[in-house]
């Protein structure tokens, strides 16, 4: 994007109202004064945000909204649409429609500039975990068309009552919340607290998943420091997090204050004319923090993924390299040693070539159980290459070492059964070379007492692997300087 704010807007005084607007915080601006001029604008150079007004000569603002995120790369593309009336239905048909928000003409320049930000700040949080167009499908990790939302917790706060031990609002300072919401977010969980009890929530495992504060609490400084104390405890940072208004110019100003203090939206007062509103600005918030969620969960899932071997479900080479380097420095730091053992099953292509790819994959797969059953808690496993494997043991001496290397060859020795197919029982041997940092300064001390880099403590174990291969395998070889 090019960090432009693209306003379409036909009326010249209205586009000079709100450049001088936006000009306060050193947006770039570029205008246009039809839907035709600013779909071709989108296209060629895309804006970071658009603000349009709701009738323009060619399109109306919702069509506009509609056809701006059917562009290619555009769903994301955050539209404000301004209206000229503060009309509900149609607040919420431009909603429907796809519109990040909708201002009215009483909006003043605060407002517009608190409701962009918050604007860009979602999209920016959706930019950052979204992925290329059916890049998780062949991974098998693409969403279902219709993903399920589970029900929710929303939190709705109102100001304590002045007395003495009353934590929870009354019920009538609650303005109709309880019934509205009931009606458009049908089964999830609506929660009357007051301040205290909503921070002792959020504090907690049992944090809500949305919290709402009532007009009464928004107009007021304790309101804003409960939007900035709620945002700031762990549990509540990923929850939704709204305030609403009542509708007179105080309450709007102090609610777009909640934005910039990290509120997520601005909700109307819960009336008759409002809570359909509310209540849809409130799911789609809901909505978005799910699918949130389920990005983060793909990330971590493909991460994880990258460092996995997925036939013997150990580490791969690439964690293993970066944590081995880790333990080395622990190992410098601290005065201890660090022993990395390279392991090689032998004569493994006989019994690939002999009994199949299968057999060879249910092979490794029983000696990766094996090596995972023998480790100690804290070492380190992985599958390095085809038939190979490394273990790492922080904090082990020569002894140690080699005593945990001889329990390898024993385990592995024992004989694999219920391999697939008419395939008898095979026993396999395993090969190990091992390699330890220095303990004691060697001849050239500034050169031993350095961190050993991975690759040199793996190239030694290698080495000692290669002596115990040609000396006849199913045995341990320690890395000998003199004999490398």
């Amino acid at each position: 994007m090019t960090g432009r704010i693209l306003i379409v807007d036909n009326g010249a005084t209205s586009r000079i109202m709100l450049k001088a607007r936006i000009a306060e915080a050193r947006y770039p601006i570029a205008t246009a004064t039809t839907a035709r001029e600013a779909l071709a604008h989108a296209l060629h150079d895309p804006p970071m945000l658009v603000i349009a007004a709701m009738a323009l000569p060619d399109l109306d603002g919702l069509s506009l909204c509609r056809r701006l995120h059917a562009q290619p790369g555009r769903a994301l593309l955050p539209v404000l649409l301004m209206a000229g009336t503060d009309d509900a239905a149609l607040r919420l048909a431009a909603l429907e429609a796809g519109a990040s928000d909708v201002l009215s003409a009483s909006s003043d320049g605060a407002e517009l500039l608190a409701r962009m930000r918050a604007a860009l700040r979602r999209a920016a949080a959706e930019q950052d975990l979204s992925r290329p167009e059916d890049s998780a499908l062949p991974l098998g990790l693409d969403e279902d068309a219709t993903p399920f939302r589970p029900s929710v917790r929303i939190a709705l706060i109102a100001a304590a009552r002045d007395t003495p031990g009353q934590k929870a609002p009354p019920p009538e300072t609650v303005p109709g919340w309880r019934g509205a919401f009931a009606r458009q977010l049908r089964g999830d969980c609506l929660l009357r607290l007051g301040p205290a009890e909503a921070l002792a929530l959020a504090s907690g495992r049992q944090c809500p998943e949305a919290f709402v504060l009532s007009p009464d609490l928004s107009a007021r400084a304790e309101g804003l420091r409960l939007v900035a104390e709620l945002r700031a405890r762990a549990g509540a940072r990923e929850s939704v997090l709204c305030v609403s208004d009542n509708g007179d110019p105080e309450s709007r100003r102090s609610a777009a204050s909640a934005l910039d203090l990290g509120a997520d939206d601005l909700l109307p007062a819960a009336t008759a004319a409002d809570s359909a509103e509310a209540a849809v600005r409130l799911h789609r918030l809901i909505e978005r923090r799910h699918r949130l969620q389920r990005r983060r969960a793909e990330l971590a899932e493909g991460l994880r993924l990258a460092t996995i071997d997925p036939l013997t479900g150990l580490h791969n080479r690439r964690y293993a390299m970066p944590q081995i380097a880790r333990m080395a420095e622990v190992a410098r730091q601290t005065g201890s040693t660090l022993a990395v053992m390279a392991l090689d099953l032998d004569r493994f292509k006989q019994i690939n070539d002999r009994w199949g790819h299968a057999t060879g994959d249910a092979v490794l797969a029983t000696v990766a159980q094996r090596l995972r059953d023998t480790i100690r808690p804290g070492d380190l496993l992985a599958r390095t290459g085809g038939e190979e494997f490394l273990i790492a043991l922080p904090d082990s001496g020569l002894s140690e070492a080699r005593a945990l290397a001889e329990q390898v060859l024993r385990a592995t020795r024992v004989p694999i059964t219920g391999l697939p197919g008419a395939v008898p029982e095979l026993t396999v041997t395993v090969s190990v070379g091992l390699a330890i940092t220095p303990q004691e300064p060697g001849p050239d001390p500034d050169r031993e007492t350095r961190p050993m880099a991975p690759e040199v403590l793996l190239d030694r174990a290698d080495r000692a692997l290669m002596r115990s291969k040609t000396s006849g395998r199913d045995q341990i070889r320690v890395f000998d300087r003199s004999a490398a």
